[in-house]
């Protein structure tokens, strides 16, 4: 819980320092998300699928006419695990637009020892303005570094594709 307070502050910090922006926008995020882990065992590879809802807040500061800053924090119901995806916006035609940036992940159970409780992901993905209040996208998500931290020879990493809905509160 404590993980979701500090997370929901985050946001709206940034929401204050960047208020003298032209457009900023908050509101909620709904939607599903697939996590397929690859673990490797002295060369040896098993993956494992699951999928989970989330449920969210956003933030959207405008950066320039074609350019927006998204921010979101996610928290995945299944997976109890909050996302913080940080993506540039790029518009390409009216309503379609291209993401790029980064994520991060905050475990909210216990880990363990030999586990990292935060994860760093690159991300990528496309979203598409259905009117000015609400916005559908999809992005997949690599992360960067292993997971695991002790000192068997192991690697766990996280691949996560999510499709949601964004919905404005507030202008």
């Amino acid at each position: 819980m404590k993980n979701i307070i500090a997370i929901i502050s985050t946001v709206l910090l940034f929401t204050q320092i960047s208020y003298s922006q032209k457009t900023i926008k908050l509101g909620g995020t709904i939607g599903m998300t697939s996590i397929t882990s690859l673990v490797e065992i002295n060369s040896n590879f098993n993956t494992k699928t699951s999928e989970s809802g989330f449920l969210g807040v956003y933030s959207e500061f405008q950066l320039s006419d074609n350019i927006d800053l998204l921010i979101e924090a996610n928290y995945l119901t299944k997976a109890e695990i909050i996302t913080v995806p940080i993506l540039a916006e790029i518009n390409l035609v009216s309503g379609l637009n291209v993401l790029f940036g980064t994520q991060f992940n905050i475990e909210t159970h216990e880990s363990g020892d030999d586990f990292s409780a935060i994860t760093f992901f690159a991300s990528g993905g496309v979203s598409y303005e259905i009117d000015e209040n609400f916005k559908i996208l999809t992005t997949y998500s690599h992360q960067l570094k292993n997971s695991y931290t002790g000192e068997f020879d192991l690697e766990i990493k996280f691949n996560i594709i999510s499709f949601g809905l964004i919905f404005n509160m507030f202008d």
